[in-house]
């Protein structure tokens, strides 16, 4: 065998290790390769996190006691995200979570990948 082939036979083999770990990130039940940022006040835990999409949808008195997002992860599943959102707003204690954006973050010669954003509010 000769080197070229060599090379580009362990070349192959790596990039479809990195495929397949990948694709096993992605498509975990709780795709656990997402980071939830979270900056505002830490309260006592709650039970339950309602979700909204316009503040203008809130009908009980609030207040928003912080923001969060996601890493820029490659993945199509918002819903996902959406889910670790409500369980971080759970532990620094919201009563519900607005998601105020749902973006692609795109950039040359890699994959499309979506960043969520959403508000963090506590009833009064």
């Amino acid at each position: 065998m000769n080197l070229a082939v060599a090379i580009s036979t362990i070349s192959g083999f790596f990039l479809l290790v990195g495929c397949l770990a990948s694709c096993a990130v992605m498509q975990g039940p709780a795709f656990s390769g997402v980071t939830i940022h979270y900056v505002g006040e830490k309260l006592a835990a709650t039970d339950t996190v309602a979700v909204f999409y316009d503040e203008k949808d809130v009908v009980w008195p609030h207040k928003v006691i912080g923001r969060m997002t996601n890493d820029i992860v490659l993945q199509y599943e918002p819903e996902n995200v959406k889910r670790m959102m409500q369980e971080k707003a759970k532990e620094v204690g919201g009563d519900a979570i607005i998601i105020t954006d749902l973006a692609p973050y795109r950039t040359p010669n890699e994959l499309d990948k979506i960043v969520l954003k959403a508000i963090v509010i506590k009833h009064l």
